[in-house]
C-alpha cells in the first residue's frame, strides 16, 4: 500500500487475525468479484519483492485452494500493473498455486487497464470501480441499522469496510474517520474489533496516522482484555474440574 503508516505491520497479529475472522467464509461477489469463499488472510511479506519498499496489499487463501490478491488504489497508473505482476510471481514462487488479482479502485477512478502484454507474457487483473456505489446513501442506511441495534448482514459489513472508497460528498479521509466512528458504535465487541481492524487496514492509505495510532491502542487494549477474560475462563474451568 503506497504511503501507508507502519501501523498495520507493527500490529500485524491484531490486524490480520481480525481480518481473517472478518472475511472467513465470505465471498466478494457483491462487488463483481467472483471467487470461492475466503479461508484466511495470508502474510504479504514476500522477501523477493523490492519495489520502492512497497508490498502487496492483501493475499487471501480461498476454499478452492487458490489465492486472491487484492489491491486498493485511489488512482490509476499503468505502471502499477508491473508492480502487481511482480507480486504475483513472487507469491506463486512461494505457494505454487493459481492467483487471481483484483484491484479495487476508489471513486475518483473512471477508466482502468485490466490487461497488459509483456510479449510472451499476458497479465490480466480484474478491476472493481467503487465510484458505482453511493457511499452517502449506504452510510445513512448503516447508521440507522447500527443506532437501532439491528443485526448487520454480510453485505452490510462489507459495505462498511469499503465505505471510504465509495462515491461520497466528503473526502476519503473524512469518510474513513466517519466509518471508524460508526463501527465503534456496534455493541457486539468482537464484531466491532473485527470491523475496526479491517477498516483500518483498508483505509491505511489515506487515514491520518495519529488517528490510526489511537485506534490501534484501542484494539490492543481490547485484545488484552479478551485474553485476560479467556485466561480467567480457563482457570475457572480447571478449578471446577479439580473440585469434582
Amino acid at each position: 500500500m503506497s504511503g501507508q503508516t507502519d501501523i498495520a505491520y507493527n500490529n500485524y497479529d491484531i490486524i490480520f487475525r481480525n481480518m481473517t475472522a472478518q472475511f472467513k467464509e465470505k465471498v466478494l461477489d457483491f462487488y463483481g468479484i467472483q471467487t470461492a469463499p475466503i479461508v484466511r488472510v495470508e502474510a504479504v511479506d514476500l522477501p523477493t519483492i523490492a519495489v520502492n519498499d512497497r508490498r502487496m496489499d492483501f493475499l487471501f487463501l480461498l476454499a478452492d485452494d487458490t489465492y486472491l490478491h487484492l489491491e486498493f488504489q485511489t488512482t490509476f497508473d499503468e505502471k502499477d500493473l508491473d508492480r502487481f505482476l511482480q507480486y504475483d510471481v513472487s507469491a506463486y514462487e512461494r505457494y505454487k498455486k493459481p492467483i487471481k488479482t483484483v484491484v479495487i479502485y476508489g471513486s475518483n477512478v473512471e477508466k482502468v487497464l485490466e490487461q497488459k502484454s509483456y510479449g510472451s507474457v499476458q497479465y490480466n487483473i480484474q478491476a472493481a470501480l467503487m465510484r458505482n456505489y453511493d457511499g452517502d446513501a449506504i452510510i445513512q442506511d448503516l447508521w440507522t441499522k447500527i443506532e437501532n441495534e439491528e443485526e448487520l448482514t454480510d453485505l452490510d459489513e462489507l459495505h462498511l469496510i469499503f465505505l471510504p472508497l465509495m462515491q461520497s460528498s466528503v473526502n476519503r479521509s473524512e469518510r474513513a474517520i466517519e466509518t471508524v466512528e460508526l463501527a465503534k458504535r456496534i455493541k457486539d465487541e468482537e464484531k466491532q474489533v473485527r470491523l475496526l481492524a479491517t477498516i483500518i487496514a483498508v483505509s491505511d492509505k489515506f487515514i491520518d496516522k495519529e488517528y490510526v495510532e489511537k485506534l490501534m491502542e484501542v484494539l490492543s487494549m481490547a485484545r488484552v482484555i479478551r485474553m485476560a477474560e479467556e485466561r480467567a475462563r480457563i482457570s475457572e474451568s480447571q478449578q471446577a474440574i479439580k473440585n469434582t
